[in-house]
């Protein structure tokens, strides 16, 4: 769900489809799903706490490296590629109004690959980096439960510090995400009766999420999202524990590879709209939220294909090359 919702918002800021300037409903679209990221923080506390039992940071770093590092490196050396060799595919990132650039080949691809700055959102890597280096302080605080407390003053801060524009810093990322992933720590430590809780006010939750959602669709005042989606973590948690019992093979698959989803959906996303300006279908752009589930599932499943296929060539090597 995390990833199809990423891939959603995703397919909204490289505009597939030709909305009108004043479009209620690409408002309301970006309103929903804008910042969804920390739906993927909170899911990295909660796993994170779950596997504590046995947990080994030694072990922990090189499965780091070996499924997140590694096939972060290859998914994303296409996208330095275009940046070192100025194909103009995509737009020059922020980095390059540092005065860092262009300095030397080498130099350039160890900048872009240490800031995550050489695609849209591969930002998110370097920042997660900051937290597996930092686990052990994570342990330290699911072994000394008080420490939860210190979560509504963080929350506070980071709606103060907000999100660094363009993701250019992963330490100010960092901040701004810490309370969601420790509040999936802390939803997975005190499991019970947190589900009981979100169970029991779950109407609430969704009042309150459509309650911040008005006011960031009416105000433009984005810095809310970050309640926003987390009552949405919440809600979706809600969810899961009422329709368990139900079998979903659509999203078991999707759930298999959503890592790799995420690190290849924006070169399908630039495919895709590609293939329809080189066909001269450029009509399907102009049927508003028709032309954007239709784009968003098939760019969704052109991701799938694509990913299954490496995994029948790669075999047991694919995790460490295509993230899943």
């Amino acid at each position: 769900i995390a990833i199809l919702i990423i891939v959603a918002y995703h397919s909204l800021t490289v505009r597939l489809v030709s909305w009108e300037d004043d479009s209620v409903c690409l408002k309301v679209l970006r309103t929903l799903l804008s910042d969804c990221t920390i739906l993927f923080i909170f899911i990295s506390g909660y796993l994170f706490n779950h596997l504590l039992p046995r947990f080994s940071y030694k072990s922990y770093l090189k499965k780091k490296v070996k499924f997140v590092i590694s096939p972060y490196l290859v998914m994303s050396a296409p996208a330095v590629l275009f940046m070192i060799l100025d194909f103009n595919i995509i737009e020059k990132p922020w980095i390059y109004n540092t005065g860092l650039m262009n300095k030397s080949v080498l130099t350039d691809i160890l900048l872009l690959e240490i800031t995550g700055s050489q695609w849209y959102h591969f930002w998110f890597i370097p920042m997660m980096i900051i937290f597996y280096l930092l686990a052990p302080a994570f342990r330290f605080v699911a072994n000394n439960p008080v420490m939860y407390y210190s979560i509504p003053v963080i929350l506070i801060i980071a709606f103060v510090v907000g999100r660094p524009a363009d993701n250019s810093n992963p330490f100010q990322s960092f901040l701004y995400y810490l309370p969601v992933y420790m509040l999936g720590s802390f939803s997975s430590q005190f499991h019970l009766p947190v589900r009981k809780v979100i169970i029991k006010y779950w109407y609430f939750l969704v009042i309150l999420f459509l309650f911040s959602s008005y006011i960031i669709f009416s105000g433009n005042i984005r810095s809310v999202s970050l309640f926003q989606k987390i009552i949405l973590c919440y809600i979706v948690l809600a969810l899961m524990i009422r329709l368990d019992h139900l079998k979903a093979p659509i999203l078991e698959i999707l759930a298999t590879y959503s890592f790799g989803i995420y690190f290849i959906h924006m070169y399908v996303i630039h495919l895709v709209s590609w293939i329809v300006s080189f066909l001269g279908l450029g009509f399907l752009k102009s049927m508003g939220i028709f032309s954007y589930f239709l784009f968003l599932l098939l760019v969704t499943f052109i991701s799938y294909l694509l990913l299954r296929l490496s995994k029948m060539i790669l075999k047991d090597n694919s995790r460490m090359i295509i993230g899943c």
